[in-house]
């Protein structure tokens, strides 16, 4: 009813904000947050208030106000309600997620690059689990056997388009893999 918004002494030290420097409000909440995410937080804010939830979990990036730097956040919270459904506050923790997220991001660069190499050679690879199910083929692989992604990840890979004209290629690749 308020729009006031409450901080720990903790979250101003993680977005790096004092007292004065942050307009308690929900759009001065909102313009503290990264561009990009705005509109995701905004709508999920809505959400939180319009009844369309009971709970919420998000990330988002918030700009850092000491500094500029970015700080992506791992916000949860609960909403609590009146007798008729009515928003009274939300209860809400945040974490830095910063560190992991650009080790997330790293890992998923490396792993598009490894998959552009791996899409342009010109061998067969494959990747398979231990029980000989098929979680990865190249490209060359695929376009070989005029195949899509989802006709063959997942399934025992001598049943897969290349060997299951031959029972006996079928069986000395099931020993193979066992």
């Amino acid at each position: 009813e308020t729009d006031c918004v409450h901080w720990s002494k903790q979250l101003y030290e993680l977005f790096g904000y004092t007292r004065e420097q942050f307009v308690p409000s929900r759009d001065g909440f909102l313009r503290i947050i990264h561009p990009d995410d705005k509109k995701f937080v905004s709508q999920k804010l809505d959400d939180c208030f319009s009844g369309r939830c009971e709970s919420y979990e998000m990330e988002f990036r918030v700009i850092r106000g000491d500094d500029g730097r970015i700080v992506w956040t791992s916000g949860r919270g609960l909403i609590q309600r009146d007798g008729e459904g009515r928003p009274l506050k939300i209860i809400a923790a945040a974490t830095d997620r910063t560190e992991r997220k650009q080790w997330e991001l790293t890992l998923a660069d490396r792993e598009q690059q490894l998959r552009r190499v791996i899409d342009h050679t010109l061998n067969f690879i494959g990747v398979l689990d231990c029980d000989g199910v098929l979680l990865e083929a190249n490209a060359t692989a695929l376009r070989a056997g005029g195949l899509e992604r989802d006709e063959v990840i997942g399934r025992k890979f001598w049943d897969c388009y290349w060997w299951n004209f031959d029972q006996e290629t079928m069986r000395e690749l099931q020993e193979a893999v066992a």
